[in-house]
């Protein structure tokens, strides 16, 4: 017979766990619109650099926060959850994707 090692307690709860991947898929969703108008601005005839830079670099930080979010960090999970679900909800309920 095989002997498994005790169980021991979880690293996190499965609360904080569905809070976390909440919040990393707002940061997900939010980087999809950047991208989105990204393509957008890129694909006018006269597309506006300095928008363009902007865009990149939001597309950047956003890439950055969700990388560095991590389960323990339950201030920032609940930042993120605020700030940036309440601009995803504004995006979708307003139907542009030059919203952001």
């Amino acid at each position: 017979m095989i002997q498994l090692p005790p169980l021991s307690d979880p690293l996190w709860s499965q609360d904080e766990a569905i809070a976390f991947e909440a919040a990393r898929e707002c940061l997900g969703d939010m980087m999809a619109i950047c991208s989105a108008a990204i393509h957008e601005v890129k694909c006018t005839s006269q597309a506006d650099p300095q928008r363009l830079a902007n865009l990149e670099a939001e597309l950047a930080a956003l890439a950055a926060e969700r990388t560095s979010l991590h389960v323990g960090d339950h201030d920032g999970i609940a930042r993120v959850r605020a700030f940036f679900g309440q601009r995803v909800r504004e995006y979708r309920h307003s139907g542009t994707q030059t919203s952001i």
